[in-house]
């Protein structure tokens, strides 16, 4: 197969590791760079930076008995999903799980690349196209509602709405408040 033989995977993600697309780049010009030493290596997307996504990433990573690269794809510029914008900053035990998924995206066979929304910088065909195996590790993009009375009353604010306005998430403009 054409993706066996070459040393890059064309349509994907930025060739620089643990970085942000070039703003503006056309998707066709995107690639997922696979180590040259190991040109039949599987190569593997994970689609989510949080923490699923970063285990998954982990445990292809530790494969000895066949080489795997792996390209973690984020909508977000930077990794680590809930345990980054949903945990507050005032609970350090359960943030210094950083610590531990930051040694999993140092690996060389490991690379992220963020600030790239599947959909819309990159096609799921595109995706598909250029790695041997896509994983979906990302979690929700908005709460649900759960219907209950009083719910939509002014002051009721959804917990997500509320983690997300006090973490800094990107997608929360911070003089707005929930």
């Amino acid at each position: 197969r054409s993706r066996r033989g070459g040393r890059s995977r064309r349509n994907a993600a930025s060739s620089e590791q643990n970085s942000a697309l070039p703003q503006g780049e056309p998707a066709g010009q995107l690639i997922i760079s696979v180590n040259a030493d190991q040109p039949e290596a599987l190569v593997v997307a994970i689609v989510g930076a949080g923490p699923a996504g970063i285990y998954a990433a982990e445990a292809l990573s530790q494969h000895t008995d066949l080489p795997v690269e792996v390209a973690v794809i984020d909508r977000l510029p930077v990794p680590f999903g809930l345990v980054r914008y949903g945990v507050a900053p005032d609970h350090e035990s359960i943030r210094s799980i950083r610590n531990t998924l930051e040694r999993t995206l140092e690996r060389p066979s490991v690379r992220f690349y963020g600030d790239v929304a599947i959909g819309a910088d990159l096609s799921v065909a595109e995706l598909r196209e250029s790695v041997d195996c896509v994983i979906y590790a990302y979690g929700a993009g908005t709460d649900r509602r759960l219907e209950i009375s009083g719910e939509r009353l002014s002051g009721s604010i959804a917990a997500a709405d509320l983690v997300a306005w006090y973490c800094g998430h990107p997608d929360v403009h911070p003089d707005t408040a929930p």
